[in-house]
């Protein structure tokens, strides 16, 4: 972890039925000690009250773009610059790799932007996304053909209610038809994009599982 990384804070509970979320970010490391920004709720993105000795399972993404978890409690509220809560930082062999895949990719539609070299621009929405890369579906009559160059405005609604607007240039790699698609769609893989930007894309997905995961709990 680095110094203004995302994390997910997710309430630990003994009956383990709670999806409680929370969004923060890190403040700064210091040994074993981890300090966050005032956490708020992934749902209402409102500030919540954290009493000391509360256990969490804390998620980030790592430098491998890997999603990592690993337990650890509130010890203590400070307020230096800006009010920060403190959190027990384990070694990182206790950390868990919970996400292999360099990418994952997750089936949901974002709206986008699409502008190729030369070509009228078009906006359509993805049927699947990942941080290496997306499909998009194609109008009707297009002329998006394997080895294209593109450039893709996303927009990214993400739970604590805040929107991300990512600019990509991708490949298109093949242009094929779903299954069950009445319209072709288009894979392509990101070719020239910020990290900060992939970092965005990557919390998104991950966000999706959670949210699916919780429809199915329910």
């Amino acid at each position: 972890m680095d110094i203004g990384t995302p994390v997910t804070l997710e309430l630990l509970h003994t009956d383990h039925t709670s999806h409680e979320l929370y969004k923060s970010k890190v403040v700064d490391i210091k040994g074993s000690y981890l300090f966050l920004s005032l956490p708020s709720g992934e749902k209402s993105g409102k500030t919540v009250f954290i009493h000391e000795g509360t256990p969490f399972n804390l998620r980030f993404v790592g430098k491998d773009q890997s999603v990592y978890m690993f337990e650890t409690s509130m010890i203590a509220k400070k307020k230096f610059k800006i009010p920060v809560l403190i959190f027990h930082l384990p070694d990182e062999n206790k950390f868990k790799r919970i996400q292999r895949r360099k990418y994952v990719r997750i089936e949901t539609a974002v709206d986008v932007a699409i502008k190729s070299r030369g070509k009228d621009s078009f906006t359509s929405i993805t049927t699947d996304i990942s941080g290496g890369g997306a499909a998009i579906v194609l109008p009707e009559r297009h002329e998006c053909a394997p080895g294209n160059l593109v450039e893709i405005l996303f927009v990214f609604h993400m739970k604590a209610g805040d929107v991300h607007y990512i600019d990509a240039k991708a490949e298109v790699v093949r242009v094929f038809k779903g299954k069950g698609m009445e319209r072709e769609s288009a894979s392509v893989e990101f070719h020239n994009i910020t990290e900060g930007s992939r970092q965005t894309i990557i919390q998104y997905c991950f966000e999706r599982q959670l949210y699916m995961k919780g429809k199915r709990v329910r």
